[in-house]
C-alpha cells in the first residue's frame, strides 16, 4: 500500500506496510477502520496507526465484496456464493453465514430500509431483521444478463447497478415491505464489462469505467445522457471523486486527475506508479492523503 498527498501540490509516494498479497479491494468503513478484501480472509486495519486490527476468515474462497448494515453488522461476500455476517461492536466476531447465490458475490449494499442486497448474476434482498430471503431479481425481471459488480445509491434516490454485460441500470426501489425493483433506465456506451461507478457530488454526473480503459461521464443535469469519454491504455479499475477533481486509476500504471468543470473534464495531471494499479481510497481522517494499492 502507498500513501499519496492529495492534489494541491505535487504528489509524493511514501512506503506503507506491506500487509498482504492477492488483495481484492481497499475501502474505508464508517468507524474509520480500513478493510482489505483478499483470498480466504479480509484484513481490518486501524486508520490512525495503519496496524492490523482483525482478520475475517473465509476458508477456501476469495472475499470479493462487503456492506455495512444496521446494529453494527458487517457483511462480506465471497467467490463461493456465500455471505458472512460479522459484528463490528464485538471485535468483528463471526455471526452467521447466508447461502443461496450460485456464483461469486461481486457486490452488496445496504438498502434505504436497512435490508441487505447482494448480487452475482441476479440480485437477492435479505431481510434486515433475520436475514431471511425476501425476493430476487434476474434477467427475466429486466435484470442484467451477466454478473453484477456494483450497487450505487444516487442523489435522486435511484439505485444504480453495473454489470459485465456493459450496461448501467437505474432502478426505483419500493418501500419497506415492497419487493419492487422498477427499471427506470439503461445506460449504454461501454463495449466491455464495467469495473467501477461513482456519482460526482459537485454536479451529479455519473462516472463509469471498463476493462478496455474507457471512462464514461453521464450527465447528471441531462437525465444521465453520455457527456464525455476518457481513455486509458488499459483497464480502469477505479474512479474517484475528489471534489474539484475526477481521479481515474488504471492498469497502465497511471493515476490521472481531471478538472471537474460544468461541461467537460480536462486533464489536470498524471501520476506514474511502478506497478499495475489495483485500488485506492481517500483517508477520511484528514482528507489530505490518497492511499493506493498495486498488484505487488
Amino acid at each position: 500500500m502507498a500513501i499519496w498527498l492529495a492534489p494541491s501540490q505535487t504528489a509524493h509516494c511514501s512506503s506503507g506496510p506491506t500487509l498482504l498479497t492477492d488483495r481484492r479491494e481497499l475501502a474505508s468503513i464508517s468507524n474509520g477502520d480500513l478493510i482489505v478484501l483478499s483470498a480466504n480472509e479480509s484484513y481490518i486495519i486501524d486508520q490512525s496507526s495503519l496496524k492490523l486490527k482483525a482478520q475475517l476468515i473465509h476458508e477456501n474462497t476469495f472475499m470479493l465484496s462487503f456492506a455495512e448494515l444496521d446494529n453494527g453488522y458487517l457483511a462480506t461476500g465471497s467467490s463461493n456464493g456465500t455471505i458472512m455476517i460479522w459484528n463490528k461492536m464485538s471485535d468483528y466476531s463471526y455471526v452467521r453465514t447466508l447461502a443461496g447465490h450460485s456464483f461469486s458475490i461481486w457486490s452488496m449494499t445496504r438498502l434505504a430500509n436497512g435490508d441487505l442486497a447482494s448480487a452475482d448474476n441476479e440480485i437477492r434482498v435479505w431481510d434486515r431483521r433475520d436475514f431471511s430471503l425476501k425476493f430476487k431479481i434476474n434477467y427475466y425481471d429486466n435484470g442484467h444478463s451477466n454478473m453484477i459488480n456494483k450497487f450505487l445509491y444516487l442523489s435522486n434516490g435511484l439505485l444504480a447497478t453495473t454489470s459485465w454485460d456493459s450496461t448501467v441500470r437505474l432502478w426505483e426501489i419500493g418501500g419497506e415491505n415492497s419487493g419492487d425493483f422498477k427499471l427506470k433506465k439503461v445506460l449504454t456506451g461501454h463495449r466491455t464489462l464495467i469495473l467501477d461507478l461513482i456519482q460526482m457530488k459537485k454536479n451529479g454526473d455519473l462516472v463509469s469505467s471498463d476493462i478496455d480503459g474507457a471512462v464514461i461521464v453521464w450527465s447528471g443535469a441531462n437525465d444521465f445522457e453520455l457527456k464525455q469519454k476518457i481513455e486509458h491504455r488499459k483497464r480502469v479499475n477505479q474512479v474517484m471523486d475528489l471534489g474539484d477533481f475526477l481521479v481515474t486509476a488504471s492498469y497502465d500504471k497511471q493515476i490521472k486527475l481531471w478538472q471537474t468543470n460544468i461541461n467537460s473534464y480536462p486533464q489536470n495531471r498524471s501520476i506514474e506508479i511502478e506497478d499495475p494499479f489495483s485500488s485506492m481510497l481517500l483517508l477520511k481522517k484528514s482528507n489530505k492523503y490518497l492511499a493506493s494499492g498495486t498488484d505487488n
